[in-house]
């Protein structure tokens, strides 16, 4: 079989800091994806733990950048954060369980 250049999965990385997190504190978050190519579309979503649903908190589009930050506070003691990372056909995405210290 022949190998196609950029059928590799689109991987996604998903870092925050800082590791140890009190009420209040604001967490950035950084998604860098591999494997892609320009441009990128970047979903972000929140969910409290004890809550089924996604919220989408932010939404770039048309991003010729292969890394996305941001930043929000920690309003509630366990919740989720996702970036799901867009690029023509591939997709990937990362969660992360973020836990503050009351």
């Amino acid at each position: 079989s022949v190998f196609q250049l950029g059928s590799d999965p689109l991987e996604i990385t998903l870092n925050y800091s800082p590791t140890f997190i009190q009420m209040g504190d604001m967490i950035n978050f950084t998604a860098s994806a591999q494997n892609g190519s320009f441009p990128y579309h970047y979903v972000w979503e929140k969910r409290d733990s004890d809550i089924l649903s996604w919220s989408i908190i932010r939404d770039i589009n048309d991003s010729y950048s292969n890394i996305d930050s941001f930043s929000i506070k920690a309003g509630t003691e366990e919740f989720y954060v996702r970036c799901t990372v867009f690029s023509n056909d591939k997709s990937g995405s990362q969660t992360v369980l973020i836990k503050a210290v009351n």
